[in-house]
């Protein structure tokens, strides 16, 4: 067990760490492993509070090993800063959303699409990601915002992933008025 000094992140914290995997050697169901390992990805804001995160949990891990006389080693393989998105679009985006939110029952959205529970159209909600999309890769180059569309398992970047049709004609109605005010600001045109 981890030690129970282990800071816990606020719960208004954007910190988020995920084992992804692990493997115990030699597998056997009546064998107390002689190896083990996993990953973890820890996520965060920022990239200072996401360290800060990671090396108290090496630590408690590295104190857990020694207490019990057991060799423990780690490896960081990917590291990578947050990429903030832009306010002004992002301001755009979710001005968009919340005049699409209407289309949500319209297009099907609500009571009658599925066999769940009624839904009603959600006021826009900025999240931390965290995740490692594009937009990381381009920030250092590009103007950036993301629109996320609720699924109604919570589920992500699964074949289980199920979201309502007409939350999707909402983010697609919000994309193109989120794109279509910045680019009219801009003096490029837009309809």
């Amino acid at each position: 067990a981890l030690s129970p000094a282990l800071p816990l992140p606020s719960p208004h914290s954007a910190l988020v760490c995920t084992v992804g995997t692990m493997v115990f050697l030699p597998g056997a169901p009546n064998v107390i492993p002689g190896r083990a390992a996993f990953s973890v990805d820890v996520r965060d804001a920022t990239s200072a509070g996401r360290d800060a995160a990671a090396d108290a949990a090496l630590a408690s891990v590295g104190a857990a090993c020694t207490s019990r006389g057991v060799t423990c080693a780690w490896t960081r393989t990917h590291v990578a800063n947050e990429a903030v998105a832009d306010a002004g679009l992002t301001d755009r985006l979710e001005a968009a959303a919340a005049a699409a939110g209407g289309l949500m029952a319209e297009v099907g959205g609500g009571d009658d699409d599925d066999d769940g529970p009624p839904v009603a159209p959600l006021l826009p909600r900025r999240l931390v990601s965290g995740a490692g999309h594009d937009a990381a890769a381009l920030a250092p180059r590009l103007l950036w915002a993301m629109l996320f569309v609720r699924d109604r398992g919570g589920v992500s970047h699964s074949p289980a992933e199920d979201v309502r049709e007409g939350d999707v004609a909402a983010a697609g109605a919000a994309l193109w008025g989120g794109v279509e005010g910045w680019m009219e600001e801009r003096g490029e045109g837009g309809k």
